[in-house]
């Protein structure tokens, strides 16, 4: 592993972690504020109330399963 990815990587895993919890955390926050599991027309609203959470989200789970499969590749 050269230093430029050693470096990368140390900025980008606490990044995303960051966009992981801070997405997570707003979801889960959204649905505990509805008082019971939401339906499937529930669930479209609440993306669209929380889109950027939900992209956080999205964002570290893509960056969590390439640094996984990078470091799986060798």
């Amino acid at each position: 592993m050269t230093s430029q990815t050693l470096i990368f990587w140390l900025i980008v895993d606490p990044i995303t972690f960051g966009l992981g919890s801070i997405g997570a955390y707003i979801l889960f926050n959204e649905i505990v504020a509805l008082d019971h599991v939401p339906y499937r027309y529930e669930i479209i609203p609440l993306i669209k109330k929380r889109w950027g959470a939900l992209l956080a989200l999205a964002i570290a789970v893509s960056y969590f399963f390439y640094r996984l499969f990078s470091v799986l590749q060798g």
